[in-house]
């Protein structure tokens, strides 16, 4: 039997085992930050706001309405040691709301609004009629464990032997090992990490049906690619632990297919959005 089939066959034994997740409970704590249509700048300005949450170590930003002008950008940046980092995400005039921002593994965090025109009269047609602007109206600071608590009634066959893929490297379990990435499927009541498996060449993934259930699921899922150790010694037992440098992720999928008794679920990708080399 093949790698690939004795991988299958192994996975959809556990998932045989696995429990629903019971009810999230991460509350969306109410903000009231963004620039809403008449204060959306008539020239050429950079605007600056702060998301502060002293006691959290993860911020997930809640996007209700974004609507930028073509050309104009909305970055968002952590705050590590008082050192404002590198853009984390970059919400576009392609951008829909509403959503929640990538992860971001810090207790603050820099919204900058970035106008390369303005409503004056190098804008776009019509520019003065139409609503332009966005707005956060919340933050979530925790998300949930995902594959632990549908775990409860599961067990490893044998010795844990499993280690870092990077201890691996330059193998053809290394090169394996790309197809895996980490979920964060955001719902009304909370938000919860999972893990996932690409499929093929076609953008298909698979993972848990406790994890992604339905469509909605599968639209409100973000899935971050090489979230893996710098080393065969890094520590990732953490659920936020290890991301790419620089973070690799997508939103969104196409529900295809799940089923409750067996725990399976298979969303598509746009396989343009799938670094390459991965799977």
């Amino acid at each position: 039997m093949s790698s690939a089939c004795t991988f299958l066959l192994t996975f959809l034994v556990s998932v045989l085992c696995g429990l629903t997740c019971g009810q999230l409970a991460q509350n969306l704590t109410p903000l009231d930050i963004g620039v809403r249509c008449a204060q959306y700048p008539r020239t050429p300005t950079v605007l600056t706001f702060v998301v502060d949450q002293p006691d959290a170590n993860l911020l997930l930003l809640h996007f209700d309405f974004v609507k930028l002008m073509p050309q104009d950008t909305l970055t968002l940046r952590a705050v590590v040691n008082h050192t404002v980092g590198v853009v984390i995400d970059t919400l576009t005039s392609a951008t829909m709301a509403p959503f929640y921002s990538v992860p971001m593994y810090t207790p603050l965090v820099v919204l900058e609004l970035h106008v390369v025109t303005g409503l004056g009269r190098s804008g776009p047609a019509n520019a003065t009629t139409r609503c332009f602007g966005f707005h956060v109206d919340g933050v979530r600071t925790s998300a949930i464990d995902g594959n632990k608590a549908a775990s409860a009634d599961e067990s490893i066959c044998g010795t844990d032997d499993s280690k870092n893929a990077q201890c691996f490297v330059n193998s053809a379990m290394y090169t394996a090992s790309k197809a895996v990435v980490r979920l964060l499927t955001n719902r009304v009541g909370g938000s919860a990490f999972c893990t996932g498996w690409l499929l093929g060449c076609e953008g298909h993934l698979l993972t848990n049906e406790h994890c992604i259930q339905d469509a909605t699921d599968a639209g409100n899922t973000l899935i971050e690619f090489m979230a893996e150790g710098v080393s065969c010694g890094t520590n990732c037992d953490s659920q936020m632990a290890c991301a790419a440098t620089p973070r690799l992720y997508t939103r969104g999928a196409t529900f295809i297919a799940a089923s409750t008794e067996l725990d399976y679920s298979i969303v598509k990708l746009d396989p343009a959005m799938i670094p390459e080399g991965l799977g």
